[in-house]
């Protein structure tokens, strides 16, 4: 796993924390890298937080230094949402403290709305699973969650990911979202949007400063700039547009899941 550039502030929390059992217990770095075993050097991007420590080593991590579960609360609270690439680890922190989020889908379900199911059959490990549900509870489980602007293209719900059972459980749990008062979501139907080259999301600030990641290459990319952020609500607000309005789009999510997934 490469070494980040710079620390995360949430991976930097929990190496401190993992750090401070260690120095109680009395050892150096090098011998709780020994026991785990992992390289010392592996170790020290963990602690100093430029590295992402994968679940099972913070569970050898709470049992060597029998810390109770506070390494793998630790774990859950700091790395599990922190699991994605970089650059959308980058747009996740400002995600977490938005006001208003904008989404725009084309491929699959948004991240925030899939089931764990639908999120198993995409992700690749455990741990990328635990950190989409991480993400799902720190979102939509404040008290005082962000107003979600979702648009998915037709095609999404079209798309089978797993089995038929799997895609009418999320195509529902869906509908069961779109209820919220916070959540507003639209289909667009198949076709090409000017400025939409893929799947995109923003994020907007309570000082109404925005940032934005483009899911246009494999990591994808987050971005802060004004013209390509202006750009970008452009093509957001031009999808949005040509979407279907909210009741048609519920209208719609039904008749695909009676007539493709029942």
């Amino acid at each position: 796993m490469a070494q980040l550039k710079k620390p995360l502030p949430n991976l930097r929390r929990f190496g401190e924390g993992v750090d401070k059992f260690r120095e109680q217990k009395g050892w150096t770095r090098q011998q709780l890298a020994d026991m785990i075993p992992i390289s010392n050097g592996f170790l020290g991007q963990i602690l100093q937080g430029k590295n992402k420590c994968s679940l099972q080593v913070a569970e050898k991590l709470d049992e060597l230094l029998e810390a109770n579960g506070e390494i793998l609360a630790a774990w859950k609270m700091y790395v599990a949402d922190s699991m994605s690439p970089r650059a959308f680890a980058d747009f996740e922190e400002y995600e977490a403290t938005a006001e208003i989020l904008r989404a725009a889908d084309m491929m699959f379900v948004n991240g925030l709305f899939q089931t764990e199911d639908y999120a198993r059959a995409l992700v690749r490990t455990e741990d990328a699973l635990l950190a989409r549900m991480a993400r799902q509870a720190k979102i939509l489980g404040q008290e005082h969650p962000p107003k979600i602007f979702s648009v998915m293209e037709e095609g999404v719900f079209y798309r089978g990911v797993g089995s038929r059972k799997i895609m009418r459980a999320q195509l529902e749990h869906i509908l069961v979202l779109s209820e919220r008062e916070e959540i507003y979501t639209q289909v667009a139907p198949f076709g090409r949007y000017k400025g939409v080259d893929g799947t995109f999301a923003i994020a907007t600030q309570p000082d109404n400063t925005s940032v934005a990641f483009l899911a246009n290459n494999a990591d994808g990319e987050t971005v802060r700039g004004d013209g390509i952020i202006s750009r970008q609500f452009e093509a957001f607000g031009i999808l949005q547009a040509r979407a279907l309005n909210v009741e048609d789009s519920r209208v719609f999510i039904r008749k695909v899941i009676e007539e493709r997934w029942t």
